[in-house]
């Protein structure tokens, strides 16, 4: 089992690659600037279920990876 530590860094480490700047902020301001507040809401709703997705796919592949490589 993951201990309460490893998971907190592990949230507080994807969180922090969600809200640092990059092609996914200026994707959204550029909707938003263009389009109006609406659809910059949807991007973000958009960018950000997706990230999600990642971040659990990823977290269960090494989740995986670690439980299979403590057998003896």
């Amino acid at each position: 089992m993951i201990s309460t530590e490893t998971l907190l860094l592990f949230c507080v480490t994807a969180l922090a690659l969600i809200i640092m700047p990059g092609p996914n902020q200026i994707y959204i301001i550029a909707r938003s600037t263009s389009q109006g507040r609406k659809a910059g809401f949807i991007s973000v709703l958009g960018v950000d279920s997706g990230t999600l997705v990642h971040v659990v796919a990823a977290s269960l592949g090494v989740g995986a990876a670690l439980a299979g490589s403590d057998r003896k």
